[in-house]
């Protein structure tokens, strides 16, 4: 921040995401090192609304931005066809929103807090519908993310 705004002591970076709008954002911010500890608490008070602030070192900004800011961008139209296709297979709106937002903790539950490794957690499914495509859609990942972290990073 210093290197593009010298002299400015008040600088902080923070990078907003898309779930804010309901307070459950993960919001990095970095601050300026000159700026006062007092600041930067006042600062996160305010912030606080927005759901999850993270204090980061400002080099991890970009990383953060493809990663919680882009990334709601990555499950959107996936969880959108989810819910069209629970629908279409019987169930309402309401029973569809429900069943995929608490597959998807707990998803997320077993996934980075069960102790186990990525291949035994993907072994509790003994069906895997998209397996066959599991590759391809990793390397979109990497093609196009990587792509994007290339171009924001300075």
């Amino acid at each position: 921040m210093n290197s593009v705004l010298p002299g400015f002591n008040n600088i902080a970076r923070m990078n907003p995401s898309a779930s804010a709008i309901v307070n459950k954002g993960v919001n990095p911010i970095a601050f300026a090192a000159e700026m006062s500890n007092d600041t930067k608490n006042q600062l996160l008070e305010l912030m606080k609304p927005l759901g999850s602030v993270p204090v980061v070192d400002e080099s991890k900004i970009e990383a953060y931005a493809v990663i919680s800011a882009m990334g709601h961008t990555y499950y959107f139209f996936q969880f959108n066809k989810l819910k069209e296709l629970a629908i279409n297979f019987g169930m309402d709106e309401k029973e569809a929103q429900t069943a995929i937002t608490e597959m998807l903790w707990g998803t997320t539950e077993t996934l980075f807090n069960s102790g186990m490794v990525y291949n035994e957690v993907a072994d509790l499914v003994p069906v895997k519908p998209l397996g066959e495509v599991e590759e391809t859609i990793k390397g979109y990942y990497d093609q196009y993310l990587n792509g994007i972290f290339a171009k924001i990073k300075p």
